[in-house]
């Protein structure tokens, strides 16, 4: 190996290197937020809240610990860029997230008195993805639509099937009988929009789009993360968005048809 073949490497493992650390720092600034955020609450309003809400809260407060706790037993494992942690995927059962999501976004909701709202069917059909991975999908597009949707306003998640192009279907799930559908799953608000000449630009690591309206600080990782997630479903991400109107976001997932 020449030196110049050398150096090749070295630059693309530090590009690898600074590209976990700055995942892994929003990651571990999400959890550490919504601890924060609960027990603040907690010592602040003890006395009005009721003991099912005291419950509630530590209950909330108990799962981000031990979210925290795995991300950052994610990061001491990693020993070496050669490893790579391998997610598994299977169908799973959504609804516990879901509801997750809604009960973890509890305070933002209630400060800004933001209408959150879940349209989908009874019977979700089970969902191929991984657990961790599709929590963080959700926990990012939802935080960014509470951000930037003024108070008095409306975020939801829609769930609903859509037919798909069976011709170009993977052979190995044609045979299965189990993917000539797929579940659609949009995020919307009625926020302040973006500008479509700024739609790709989004999704790039630490861009965030300046906005005379609403000033949010905050790092720029999380659609970037959220877009490469998708991406590892076979998927990809969609937006429509109108100025003071507001803003959709939407992906596909496969499902297992069986179940529905």
């Amino acid at each position: 190996m020449n030196l110049n073949s050398l150096k090749k490497q070295h630059k693309n493992i530090n590009e690898v290197k600074d590209n976990f650390i700055s995942n892994i720092s929003h990651e571990l600034k999400t959890p550490l937020f919504n601890i924060k955020s609960f027990i603040e609450t907690l010592y602040e309003f003890y006395d009005t809240l009721d003991y099912h809400e005291h419950l509630e809260f530590l209950k909330i407060i108990i799962k981000e610990t031990n979210r925290l706790n795995r991300l950052i037993n994610d990061l001491l494992e990693l020993s070496s860029l050669e490893t790579k942690k391998i997610y598994i995927f299977s169908f799973i059962n959504i609804n516990e997230i879901l509801y997750e999501i809604i009960n973890l976004n509890y305070i933002i909701t209630r400060k800004k008195k933001i209408t959150f709202f879940l349209e989908k069917f009874t019977n979700l059909p089970l969902v191929y993805t991984n657990h961790d991975l599709f929590f963080q999908i959700l926990i990012n597009l939802i935080s960014n639509s509470l951000k930037f949707t003024f108070n008095k306003g409306n975020v939801g998640i829609r769930i609903y099937l859509i037919e798909i192009d069976t011709s170009i279907t993977d052979e190995i799930w044609k045979e299965k009988n189990i993917y000539n559908k797929q579940i659609r799953i949009e995020i919307s608000d009625s926020g302040i929009g973006i500008a479509k000449n700024n739609y790709n630009y989004i999704f790039e690591k630490f861009i965030k789009i300046e906005n005379k309206i609403h000033t949010v600080k905050g790092t720029g990782l999380g659609l970037s993360l959220v877009k490469n997630i998708i991406k590892t479903h076979d998927s990809e991400i969609f937006l429509h968005s109108e100025y003071m109107i507001g803003t959709t976001f939407w992906f596909d997932f496969k499902i297992n048809n069986k179940q529905s």
